[in-house]
């Protein structure tokens, strides 16, 4: 699995790379990203 890293050093995998591995709970992942991102953005 190849990672992204930020600037302070925190590892960013893509959520598509995660989707083999979280299987039948991947569309709430991604509904749980998507309210992170609209309530949670600057």
């Amino acid at each position: 699995m190849y990672h992204f890293y930020a600037d302070d050093g925190r590892i960013l995998t893509p959520p598509k790379e995660l989707e083999p591995q979280l299987k039948g709970a991947f569309p709430a992942f991604t509904k749980l990203l998507g309210h992170i991102r609209f309530f949670y953005s600057l």
